[in-house]
């Protein structure tokens, strides 16, 4: 079904205007790649929030009973049997980095982590998330700019925020996300 209405969806789009950029998210939340859409021109969007237990810790939506623990990168499993780590990571971007090689335009569509998460262990998160989307080539975009997972005015504690035209920027996550 989702292949017929994505394609049915993409034949229409392609009639009104056949060069337009057409970008389609993942599958299980945008963590797998849509294998049916390859064969098109269709680009593939990923998220970039696993572990969730990293990114959204404390997040009402996500860890509704707050019954996350306290996060670590690498974390431990909630299940208590090993870890997640960059290792975790390669593995889990590397069908994305396929996707690449194929020809197939990716970009992580939404990265970030909710402010609860301790600036130390986001920023450790992310720098390996990103240096391992920077291998695939694979752009992101933060959830926002301004806000609970910007570089602007996020209120996370623990970050020494610097004035900005009137704004509070986290330049420690700015500079990383230049680098990568």
């Amino acid at each position: 079904a989702h292949r017929r209405v994505m394609m049915r969806t993409v034949e229409k789009i392609r009639e009104s205007s056949p060069d337009r950029t057409i970008i389609n998210d993942g599958l299980d939340i945008a963590t797998s790649i849509v294998d049916e859409m390859v064969h098109t021109r269709v680009g593939q969007s990923v998220h970039t929030y696993l572990p969730w237990e990293v990114s959204h810790y404390r997040a009402n939506w996500v860890d509704a009973k707050s019954d996350f623990p306290t996060p670590e990168w690498p974390a431990n499993r909630r299940d208590g049997k090993g870890k997640i780590n960059r290792d975790t990571l390669e593995a889990l971007y590397a069908p994305w980095g396929w996707l690449v090689s194929q020809g197939v335009g990716v970009h992580a569509g939404e990265a970030g982590g909710y402010i609860r998460t301790p600036h130390d262990v986001f920023l450790r998160w992310m720098a390996d998330t990103l240096d391992i989307l920077k291998s695939y080539n694979i752009g992101c975009a933060l959830w926002n700019f301004r806000g609970d997972f910007g570089i602007l005015d996020c209120k996370r504690e623990g970050v020494a925020y610097e004035d900005w035209h009137g704004h509070k920027l986290d330049r420690k996550l700015l500079t990383l996300l230049q680098y990568h």
